[in-house]
């Protein structure tokens, strides 16, 4: 999904802090299998789930590209 799929439908505050929590999650260490099933049955739950976590992803992952520098801007 592409964020013109949801541009209409704001994303809850809360499923944004639960896709922000496993990132931070995962950044830092890797998932135990419980913690692991837990993320999975997160991301089924409902598309906006994994359409949250696969942006804010992609947002860490161009945010930790960055120089320390220009972060320290932002």
């Amino acid at each position: 999904m592409h964020l013109d799929d949801w541009i209409s439908t704001p994303v809850p505050e809360r499923i944004i802090l639960e896709a922000s929590a496993w990132i931070i999650k995962q950044s830092q260490y890797t998932l135990d299998p419980e913690s692991n099933q837990a993320f999975n049955q997160w991301l089924a739950e409902d598309p906006i789930n994994t359409w949250t976590y696969e942006e804010l992803s992609l947002l860490w992952a161009k945010l930790n590209t960055l120089p320390e520098h220009e972060v320290e801007f932002l």
